[in-house]
């Protein structure tokens, strides 16, 4: 088992029903700003003016709240409305001290108030003209952490900024020769990003400028840490073993924390500042970074097909690809996921982007072809052996595809990018075909599988094209 002493017993919580995020209770109040600018689907629903007042009306007009928390995330002030300590922690781990007192935003987090003019007793509700945000019957603090995002995802386009679902780091102290990790939760964004031999920016949520420069909308991680391992997450384990540091849903067992029981969730998770990670590991100035070069899909395989790692060499494959947005959500993430499904979430991250899909996409192709990208996808999920890849193998071949230690010629994947020949000291090991029983590419579960995929790749594209 992988135990850790416990610090402090007032950093372990627990978030009761909710240990994952709600997205299909997830609202948009539908006015002017919002009507045909949003896209509304089943994550992004519509709600009327006179729901959300009625709502305000119930359950606001007479609230008193124990903490009332100004910061700033995407320097945009959020002030948190709560009565839940806790909450205020994980609140002041994941933002910033802000530079003015304007309130520009309001989040009124209500886990113990049952809504009655919703679906379910749980929803976020987001109010752009009003600038107000409403969390009820969910104790799960990544409803605060996501809602905040789709904020900044709907309005920072508008200023010509890039709004991401992805980590990042840097070569460099000062922050240049950055790589971006874009991928769901669960499939590598932190652990990748935190990579002792470079220069940690962010682990999930940045915005990129016309400039070629990034910056981390946050002022802290929230890492899933269910199996964590110290010795392949130092970066990490330093973190979350300081003060300060915010527990969920884990598991404890004689003063330890059991990082292997997911009797709890499978999503168990870990709020730590900025602050916490050592500064020889960090950019400077911190949350900031210059030069963008290379990009990365983290994509979760369940069919074990997908190559450890491709290059696309056209903007187009790269374009669709990010458009597909391939993985799998991991268990426990979302409620009702209790092992990896296959999806397809735009922009690798479909549920906290408002605006319609295109917008996004266009950014994304405009922004690496201006600025020389390279793409790559990554599949951090199975092989043929319904093994996982390791995370020492994946960060070898991401180091080397950065330092530029790798053949440009190289097989063509069957989905379209480049298998390079050589990355590393890594050759056979590229080819998905090599985890397969006698490693033949005549293997019919292995074309099957390839074939089963591909005609979901299809499916999807006709489906939304």
């Amino acid at each position: 088992m992988n135990l850790q002493k416990t610090i402090d017993n007032k950093s372990y919580i627990s978030t009761g029903q909710f240990t994952g995020r709600s997205p299909k209770d997830r609202f948009i109040v539908i006015n002017q700003s919002t009507q045909s600018t949003v896209e509304w689907n089943k994550i992004n629903q519509p709600l009327s003016p006179d729901i959300f007042n009625k709502i305000k009306e119930t359950y606001l007009k007479n609230k008193s709240f124990s903490y009332k928390e100004i910061r700033e995330v995407g320097y945009i002030n959020f002030t948190l409305h709560t009565n839940i300590g806790w909450a205020k922690h994980f609140y002041d781990n994941m933002t910033s001290i802000p530079t003015s007192n304007e309130v520009e935003w309001n989040i009124y987090h209500m886990p113990e108030v049952m809504c009655e003019f919703t679906p379910n007793p749980n929803c976020t509700i987001i109010n752009f003209e009003t600038k107000e945000i409403i969390i009820c019957y969910s104790a799960y603090t990544g409803e605060i952490k996501k809602s905040i995002f789709s904020v900044l995802n709907f309005l920072l386009p508008q200023e010509g900024i890039f709004p991401m679902h992805c980590s990042a780091n840097a070569g460099t102290k000062d922050g240049e020769d950055v790589a971006l990790f874009f991928g769901l939760s669960g499939t590598g964004k932190t652990t990748l990003s935190s990579d002792p031999n470079r220069f940690f920016i962010g682990d999930d949520e940045h915005g990129w400028n016309p400039d070629n420069t990034v910056f981390n909308f946050e002022g802290g991680c929230y890492a899933k840490i269910i199996n964590h391992d110290p010795s392949k997450e130092p970066v990490i384990d330093s973190a979350i073993n300081k003060e300060g540091a915010l527990f969920e849903n884990v598991v404890i067992k004689d003063g330890y924390i059991d990082y292997d029981d997911s009797s709890i969730t499978q999503n168990t998770r870990v709020s730590y500042p900025l602050e916490n990670i050592d500064s020889s590991v960090m950019v400077e100035p911190i949350r900031k970074g210059k030069g963008v070069k290379n990009v990365f899909f983290l994509s979760y395989d369940a069919f074990g097909v997908l190559p450890p790692i491709m290059l696309f060499k056209d903007s187009q494959q790269a374009k669709k690809y990010f458009k597909l947005g391939y993985t799998s959500k991991v268990a426990g993430t979302e409620v009702g996921i209790n092992e990896p499904q296959i999806v397809f979430s735009s922009c690798f991250g479909a549920p906290f982007f408002p605006l319609h899909v295109e917008k996004y996409v266009e950014m994304f192709d405009k922004f690496i072809t201006d600025n020389d990208v390279k793409v790559w996808m990554i599949n951090t999920g199975l092989n043929g052996k319904k093994e996982r890849f390791s995370i020492n193998f994946t960060r070898d071949l991401i180091n080397s595809a950065l330092a530029g230690d790798y053949s440009e010629e190289g097989q063509i994947s069957a989905f379209g990018g480049v298998i390079p020949g050589r990355i590393g000291s890594y050759t056979i090991e590229l080819l998905p075909i090599y985890y397969w029983e006698n490693g033949d590419t005549t293997n019919l579960d292995y074309l099957n599988a390839i074939n089963s995929l591909k005609e979901k790749f299809h499916n999807y594209e006709i489906q939304n094209s």
